[in-house]
């Protein structure tokens, strides 16, 4: 090409080799001319299609923010059904525990607690309720676990006078033992309630008996006031 360009300045202006290399170096001229503009509309072509990928990719991106909006919507409405049957179980769970309560205090009056006591008020362990009681070490047991007894008893006990004392302790011992003993002492009262053929709730009274009178031991109240704090007897007279 630069041996083009000599020979058009050496040669004479209208001489054929003059107009040769000026036409072969218009052609090279517009040869270069057009692949730059080529390679410009190739390039412009190729960001045209990057830039629609992009477009695309924005898209895509886009549907996949909705979905996501669309799940967290769901999840929200998820969320709010659950509550709404955690509230309903917790209605259940009242519901249960009250039917249980009820239960627990037909027990009360049900269970064949005069086995193990006296009728008399007031109230002591008969024969057979003394054998249990060496049987089972309830005494020992209670004293073991004293402390929360007495807790238990003087938080519940509101006037604490001797009968209202005597009747906490044998409705709850029958009620719900728990209140009083740990589940290992349950546990070894039930397996020998099964053995003799009958309910935990069946000793209530046995062992709400026993708590009352080491309650009066430690508090110094005479067994004799239960009948002066009984407002029944209080009535008869």
């Amino acid at each position: 090409m630069f041996e083009i360009v000599r020979d058009v300045l050496l040669s004479d202006v209208g001489s054929f080799s003059f107009v040769f290399a000026l036409v072969t170096l218009s052609a090279y001229a517009i040869h270069q001319v057009t692949k730059f503009i080529t390679l410009i509309q190739i390039g412009r072509s190729l960001s045209e299609k990057r830039a629609d990928a992009v477009d695309v990719r924005l898209d895509k991106f886009e549907i996949r923010v909705d979905k996501i909006e669309h799940d967290i919507k769901d999840i929200k409405t998820d969320v709010n059904m659950l509550k709404v049957d955690i509230a309903m179980v917790k209605g259940d769970v009242t519901m249960i525990k009250g039917v249980v309560t009820a239960i627990k205090e037909a027990l009360v009056n049900i269970a064949p607690s005069g086995t193990y006591i006296q009728s008399l008020s007031p109230l002591s362990l008969t024969s057979k309720g003394i054998s249990v009681n060496n049987e089972l070490h309830l005494a020992s047991r209670i004293a073991d676990n004293w402390e929360e007894i007495e807790r238990c008893i003087d938080g519940r006990v509101k006037d604490k006078n001797a009968y209202d004392i005597q009747q906490f302790c044998i409705k709850q011992a029958t009620a719900d033992l728990s209140m009083f003993l740990p589940d290992s002492d349950i546990s070894d009262i039930k397996a020998f309630a099964y053995n003799k053929g009958t309910s935990v709730e069946s000793f209530g009274g046995l062992i709400g008996v026993i708590i009352r009178d080491a309650y009066f031991k430690h508090h110094k109240i005479d067994t004799k006031e239960v009948n002066g704090n009984d407002s029944d007897k209080k009535s008869a007279t």
